[in-house]
């Protein structure tokens, strides 16, 4: 059992050695002609002035017309949030309802027995 271990092992190192030289590094391209350069700089400019007029398009259309109530916003803000402790009794394994992080059976349960 032992000897087939090491021919795995053995195996598996030749692999990983064989995997690792087959991989050749790609040099680096040469320098682009000027022509291209220049091409490619005018094509950079056209499609961002494109996507900058795309994007005042989608802002005007992102505008509401439609104007909002102050009193539903007023209402919206001032609703009384949900309360935090339901009337449920938390189980032992529950997380505390004080938010302490610690278990319910950890840390308020003698308390609330009392």
């Amino acid at each position: 059992a032992f000897t087939m271990f090491e021919k795995l092992i053995a195996g598996i190192d030749y692999e990983i050695v064989h995997r690792i030289y087959k991989i050749a590094v790609v040099p680096a391209q040469s320098v682009i002609p000027v022509e291209q350069a220049t091409t490619n700089a005018a094509q950079i400019e056209t499609i961002e002035t494109g996507v900058k007029e795309e994007m005042k398009q989608q802002q005007t259309k992102n505008i509401s017309t439609t104007p909002i109530q102050s009193s539903t916003v007023r209402n919206s803000l001032t609703a009384s949030p949900s309360p935090l402790a339901s009337n449920k009794k938390p189980g032992r394994n529950d997380p505390c309802w004080c938010g302490s992080g610690k278990k319910y059976k950890k840390c308020h349960l003698i308390s609330d027995l009392d």
